[in-house]
């Protein structure tokens, strides 16, 4: 209600597609601490999670691409890449460490994958939490193979794109934790 009282016209302005410009220059700013150097150009801010994943996996992959996910998964991943095209390539995951990163290297000798969807902290439904050695390798194998990986740190390089989308509510609640360099909500 204060919101609507400082600005009469708030809700019917048009939304930005990317996201509030004050707010992507302000995740910006933040990630700098993290040694992030993004412009507010090249943030966008979601509605939530399943908008991140869908709008990250378009960015990287085309209908009938193979994406790599941890197994089990989450339902609403799935889901996403059901309506996108996307073919899953199941990769084992570990209650107590997540994802194995020695099981997705052989499935990246063996298949085409486009790019890797992993949640290395508090993994759902598994609720896991990758060791950071396990993080870095992860990182590096993404690297090298030109596979993308989400949600794994916040990079970018010449041969892989790695997208981060974390919700606002989780950075809260982890304090010092790194920013993510993806979508809000």
């Amino acid at each position: 209600m204060r919101a609507l009282r400082n600005d009469l016209l708030l809700l019917v302005n048009p939304v930005f597609s990317q996201g509030a410009p004050r707010l992507r220059a302000a995740i910006a700013r933040r990630a700098l601490d993290a040694g992030m150097r993004l412009s507010p150009e090249e943030i966008i801010v979601t509605h939530g999670c399943t908008e991140a994943l869908n709008v990250a996996l378009r960015a990287v992959a085309q209908p009938g691409d193979t994406i790599a996910v941890e197994s089990p998964s989450y339902y609403g991943l799935l889901q996403v890449l059901e309506s996108l095209g996307l073919r899953a390539l199941e990769i084992p995951a570990s209650p107590k460490t997540g994802l194995s990163v020695d099981a997705l290297l052989f499935a990246l000798q063996i298949h085409a994958i486009k790019a890797v969807v992993a949640v290395p902290d508090y993994q759902n439904p598994l609720s896991s939490v990758m060791p950071d050695a396990d993080k870095a390798r992860l990182v590096t194998l993404c690297e090298q193979q030109g596979a993308g990986s989400h949600r794994a740190r916040c990079s970018r390089t010449r041969t892989a794109s790695i997208i981060s989308c974390a919700s606002a509510a989780a950075r809260r609640s982890r304090p010092g934790r790194t920013p993510p360099c993806g979508g809000s909500g």
